[in-house]
């Protein structure tokens, strides 16, 4: 980045709030370049990390640590922001936390973690159809997760990640970002213009 980046100047996919005064917003662009904005007071003022890496998402979790993930890594906040073990050969694309953590890549890997600093694959099949799975949204209720990404490529798992149901939904839309109201209920937002309620 050339100067000081403002809000507006590179791409950014995803934010979170850990109270009404803390938040957090991530983005970046062309892989190697990312950026994660702070602010502590309702978003008057904001602090940027810049990063080596492009990030797409970000959550917090029970103990208001913040993850923040992307192309090839994964950045914790515990009194900063600090690059979590070896992470490297997927590109995450989504992060949600429920009562564990839970990330999804565009290289069709689904990743659990109790505290976020160690993490396990728990899904990478991407030969059980003709194309790779490439998931761009992960989102978490109780012990449902649930995400989606290109060509409406669906996986959801109702044990709390011990297994996992695939598939193709959404009538084969692009799926950008996907939330779980409940259990069995959710939303997903997709190309030109689509919404979606699903029920599972």
């Amino acid at each position: 980045y050339s100067g000081v980046p403002q809000l507006n100047q590179v791409p950014l996919r995803s934010f979170c709030f850990i109270n009404d005064t803390v938040g957090f917003v991530c983005g970046g662009k062309g892989f190697g370049k990312g950026i994660i904005y702070q602010t502590n007071d309702q978003g008057n003022n904001w602090t940027k990390t810049l990063t080596d890496h492009e990030m797409r998402s970000i959550a917090f979790n029970a103990s208001g640590n913040v993850l923040c993930v992307g192309y090839g890594a994964m950045y914790i906040y515990l009194t900063g922001w600090s690059l979590v073990g070896d992470v490297a050969g997927e590109f995450y694309t989504g992060v949600a936390y429920d009562n564990r953590l839970f990330s999804c890549g565009f290289n069709g890997g689904i990743y659990k973690s109790d505290n976020g600093t160690n993490w396990s694959c728990i899904d990478k099949p991407n030969k059980s159809y003709s194309a790779r799975q490439h998931y761009n949204s992960i989102t978490s209720k109780g012990s449902t997760v649930f995400n989606a990404g290109i060509n409406g490529m669906c996986a959801y798992s109702k044990n709390g990640g011990s297994s996992f149901e695939k598939g193709e939904c959404f009538g084969g839309t692009h799926v950008n970002s996907v939330i779980l109201l409940s259990g069995n209920r959710g939303l997903a937002a997709g190309n030109k213009g689509k919404l979606f309620e699903f029920e599972l």
